[in-house]
Formats: structure tokens, sequence, C-alpha cells
């Protein structure tokens, strides 16, 4: 009973914070701080146009009540519809003179006005959004970005916000602002839902490097398949632009296929440094799996193809090498003058 009721409370500041630091690593660099801001205007634009849709469609039917409602025929369920798909449905009809309480009748409505064609405007929280069979519904990539940026704006402080409306008095951004003005009154149980996410944007992100790895490949090929910028050859150019690109995608259509936790595997090995045995027992602990040594091992190797590919582990520092223990009393004595080895000393 207490799980279930941990599992509904509001997610506290810790472990907000937790994920707000894991969704900080992908946002340390310019361009990927980019890509999050763009994802966000998309979901604020799509929300725009939800809006903007249901508003004029709303219109439409006021319009349509007010002139009509006048004709007993339209009023009269008896004498059926006026054309094919019109429905005998409730209204409200407005009344000029009193605004403040509009009348309920029932009138002949035709099918795009119908109240069940309504254009529908997604939940600001796109996590609880539902099916009619009562499941989860399928985010778009935007909304994912969108939920993410928002718990790392609301748990982190200290850093830069990926919020790209600083001011909230900008309408343009007030969809983001809602959303994380709601964020914080999640149920705590929507975190791991909600960290699920990271694998979609890290995919999204490799496949962005990887097709600006082509396009960079693509343009040498063809700058160097050129003998004279003012004159090129018409037998071969553009012909290394277009080997370049085909084996880049050859390469890409190379790769082998990553598992559900080959990029865990990966940066546990990178960023922690643990050992293959130690990387496969925490994965089998966390995830109920049954990885070996040699499957952590083929895990990493093909984590790290794809990164190789997408040009990622051109941003990877090198490990540094490990220290070497000295003994305090000899640092200050200098190189030896006789030239003797340890063993001859």
């Amino acid at each position: 009973m207490s799980s279930t009721n941990g599992d509904r409370a509001a997610i506290s500041k810790r472990d907000g914070g937790k994920l707000a630091k894991k969704v900080r690593k992908h946002v340390r660099f310019d361009a990927r701080m980019k890509v999050f801001r763009d994802h966000i205007k998309e979901y604020q634009a799509v929300r725009f146009q939800q809006q903007r849709r249901q508003l004029r469609w709303q219109n439409s039917r006021e319009k349509f009540v007010a002139r009509y409602a006048k004709y007993p025929r339209m009023c009269d369920e008896s004498a059926g519809p006026p054309k094919e798909g019109w429905r005998f449905q409730a209204v409200v009809k407005r009344n000029p003179s009193d605004e403040c309480h509009p009348e309920m009748i029932y009138m002949w409505v035709p099918k795009k006005l119908l109240r069940e064609n309504e254009p529908q405007v997604h939940a600001i929280l796109p996590i609880l959004r539902q099916e009619d069979n009562g499941k989860p519904e399928s985010l778009s990539l935007a909304e994912k970005y969108a939920t993410l940026g928002a718990v790392h704006d609301c748990f982190s402080k200290g850093l830069d916000k990926i919020n790209p409306w600083p001011s909230n008095t900008k309408l343009e951004g007030i969809a983001y602002h809602l959303l994380l003005r709601e964020i914080p009154k999640l149920p705590r149980a929507t975190l791991f839902s909600i960290e699920a996410f990271l694998d979609d944007v890290d995919e999204d992100i490799e496949t962005r490097q990887l097709v600006a790895c082509q396009d960079r490949q693509a343009t040498d090929g063809n700058a160097g398949s050129t003998h004279d910028a003012s004159k090129p050859r018409s037998d071969d150019t553009g012909l290394h632009s277009r080997d370049t690109h085909s084996q880049a995608t050859q390469k890409s259509s190379r790769l082998p296929k990553l598992g559900p936790h080959d990029r865990q595997a990966w940066k546990l090995s990178l960023v922690e440094g643990m050992t293959q045995e130690k990387i496969a027992t925490m994965l089998n602990k966390e995830h109920g799996t049954s990885y070996c040594q040699g499957g952590i091992s083929r895990m990493i190797q093909r984590a790290k193809q794809h990164a190789d590919a997408s040009g990622l582990s051109d941003h990877i520092p090198k490990r540094g090498k490990p220290a070497i223990n000295v003994d305090p009393s000899r640092l200050n004595l200098g190189a030896r003058t006789d030239g003797r080895s340890s063993r001859e000393r």
C-alpha cells in the first residue's frame, strides 16, 4: 500500500534532479542544445495549430447555429435530415442580448460540425495522454523532447535553461511555460517512462550526426572531383560525390542493429570505467536479463561502431593513463648522473 501511494506522489526534487542531470549530458554542446530548442518550438507550433483549428471549428458552428436556428424545419426532428450525414444534436444558441445565459436547443447539424468531429487539442502533459482503450498514447518526438526539456528546466539550478523563451510574457511560448508549471505535479511513477525518452533522443541525435557526416563526405567528394571551379569537367563532375555518398550509405547499412541496453553498457564502460563482469551484473539486476561477459563485450562493440559512424566518438576525450606512485623523498633529487640502472645501484 505504501509503494502505491509513493508512485502516486508527485515527483520529488531529488528524483527530478537525478533525471535533470541525465538530460544535462545531452545539452552540454551547443549543437545539441539547438536540437532540443528546435523540437520544443515544434511542440509549441503543433499545439498552436491545434488550438487554431479548434477555434475555427467552434466559430463555424456558432455561425451555423445563429443563422439556421430560426428556421422551424431545422429544429424539427420528424422532418428528417436536410442532407445525408446530418444529425439531430444539442447545440448552444447564444443570446445577443444576454451573453451570460446561452440557450440549449436541438437542431439538425451537418457532419463536419458534429460535436464528435471537433478538432482536439493535445493535453499539456503528453505523458498522461491516453487512447480510448485506456493505454498510453504514443508521443511524437517533439513531445518527448519538450517533456525532457521541461524536467531539466524545472529541477536544474544554476544552469542554462533549454527554454527557447526565457521570458514568459511571450505568448508564442505559452504552451511550454504551462508544461513547466505542470511537470512537478506528475506522479513519481511517470519518471521511468520519461527517462525512456532519452533512448529516443540518443537515436535521433546519432541519426542527425550520421546524416551530417554523410553530407560532409559528399561535399568533400564533390569539391575534390572538381578540377576547375569555373569550368567543371563533364565526364567526372559529381562522380566522387556520388561514390562517397554511396560508400557512407553502405557503411551505415552494414552497422549492426543496436540492442535495448547496448548504449547503457558502452556508457558504463566508458564513463564509469566498470569491468564487463560488473556491467553484466548491474544490467541483470536492473533489467532482469541474463547477460554474461561475452555478451557485454559484443554490446559495447556494437554501440562503439554506431558512435564511430555518427562521429560521436570524435567528441569523447580519451581515457587518461593511471597515476604512478612516487616516493615523495625522491621527487627533488633530480635525474641520476652516474647513468646506472636501479639494478646496478
